[in-house]
């Protein structure tokens, strides 16, 4: 335990415990501990330049041991900003320069800023540890620009090495607009027409503030936790979210008014919701057949509990599947959730996938299965899977009994190769989805 609660404080890389001349009767024992303790310090500068970003210029800088007391220090600054004589469109410069002129340097100096602090001991016991983090972030392209801003507290309770536990507050601040809106139109309508910039907006338009609460906690007994063969995992998570426009901070705090109902209030459109969002995962591993064959099964859920009615989610809670973490037969993000594909499907529905802006919803259901097999023991090994799962945007109208229906959920299935690397294994999937629903898509 000694040993295990040392290798937590996470400054040392190496420790050994033991007795000396253990072999020796004596009513005191003396216990040796040696330590080889890890480089507190690191520095990872770098300097570029692009046609498209302009100069960039990104610094990294690292402490383990602040005041030999295992507090951590970790800061990253990337900044680059693109001129005017490097954009060779009229249009898009206009829109920039615009920009500059209307909102200041700042909006086009794109950015990635963040620093965290963590530390070993807040006085209720060794095994807590308060993180505490700020970030900002600035992204422009030519028909858009996205910031950033968030502050997170997290308070980590750790009594071992398997189990943890995690719980605090979050505020953030996001700010998403189109360049040029006489032109391009809503942010809906934006996306409506790129529908492959969708996942880089998951926010509303315009600016707004979420104030976020979450606990978690978590059982892993995974022998690796990148390439397990055996043992179990369990993991579950609560968040409360409020989410208001900017120009409605007063409402942020107040937790127990119900949002005010907008009606036909569109995915991208700031105002206020009040919900909670849960999400859970169990996974186990399975040995057999004394080669290093396994089978890996697992089972992931998710629903967004409106705390009053008119509430919406905010954008980015919303659950999304496909991808190399849900549904492999599908590229990342795009399965339709399954109340919206019926809708496709009937013609007196009138609904067409180029309305479906975002295929995001407020309850999903993802069993997964997996079969390992070794090529090359340690190296390289295939792997054989079935993923199924479904999602809807309605998780007060779902019934559980058909939510879980094995008939009810959508399947892929597929095979790939994992490259066992230092840092960890290489994966390459190819999956299949194996019953389309919607083979082709009605237009206007």
């Amino acid at each position: 335990k000694t040993e295990e609660r040392l290798a937590l404080l996470g400054v040392f890389s190496g420790i050994v415990i033991e007795l000396e001349g253990p072999t020796v009767p004596e009513r005191r024992k003396t216990v040796v501990i040696t330590l080889q303790e890890k480089a507190p310090q690191y520095v990872e500068p770098r300097l570029g330049f692009s046609t498209g970003e302009g100069p960039r210029v990104a610094f990294e800088y690292g402490h383990l041991d602040l005041g030999g007391l295992a507090m951590q220090l970790r800061t990253r600054v990337e900044l680059n900003y693109l001129f005017d004589f490097l954009i060779a469109e009229d249009d898009v410069r206009a829109k920039f320069v615009e920009l500059r002129e209307r909102e200041g340097i700042a909006a086009r100096l794109e950015r990635q800023l963040s620093v965290a602090v963590e530390f070993p001991d807040v006085g209720l016991s060794p095994l807590f540890r308060l993180g505490v983090e700020g970030l900002s972030l600035r992204d422009n392209s030519r028909d858009y620009g996205i910031s950033k801003s968030a502050a997170l507290v997290t308070l980590m309770y750790r009594p071992s090495r398997r189990v943890s536990a995690q719980l605090g507050p979050s505020l953030e601040l996001n700010d998403a607009g189109i360049f040029g809106v006489e032109e391009k139109g809503s942010l809906a309508a934006y996306v409506r027409e790129h529908p492959g910039r969708a996942r880089l907006f998951r926010v509303p338009e315009g600016r707004s503030v979420a104030f976020a609460q979450q606990v978690s906690a978590a059982w892993d007994r995974r022998d690796d936790p990148l390439a397990a063969t055996r043992g179990t995992f369990l993991g579950t998570r609560v968040e409360h979210v409020r989410a208001v426009p900017d120009d409605e901070l007063d409402e942020l705090f107040r937790l127990d008014r119900p949002p005010t109902t907008v009606a036909d209030a569109g995915v991208f459109d700031a105002v206020v919701s009040d919900f909670f969002r849960i999400t859970s995962r169990a996974a186990g591993y399975v040995p057999f057949g004394g080669e290093g064959t396994s089978l890996a099964l697992s089972l992931g859920w998710g629903v967004n509990v409106q705390r009053f009615p008119g509430s919406q989610t905010y954008p980015d809670r919303l659950f999304t599947l496909g991808g190399v973490d849900s549904l492999r037969g599908f590229l990342q993000d795009s399965l339709v959730p399954e109340d919206i594909a019926q809708q496709l499907l009937d013609p007196s529905a009138e609904l067409t996938i180029d309305q479906v802006v975002v295929r995001g919803g407020d309850f999903f259901v993802n069993p997964r299965t997996e079969l390992r097999v070794p090529l090359l023991p340690g190296t390289i090994e295939t792997a054989l899977f079935v993923d199924a799962g479904n999602l809807w945007t309605d998780a007060a109208r779902v019934d559980l009994a058909s939510a879980l229906d094995p008939t009810g959920l959508r399947y892929t299935a597929g095979t790939g190769l994992r490259v066992s690397t230092p840092i960890g294994p290489l994966v390459f999937d190819y999956g299949l989805n194996l019953q389309r629903v919607i083979d082709t898509a009605r237009r206007d």
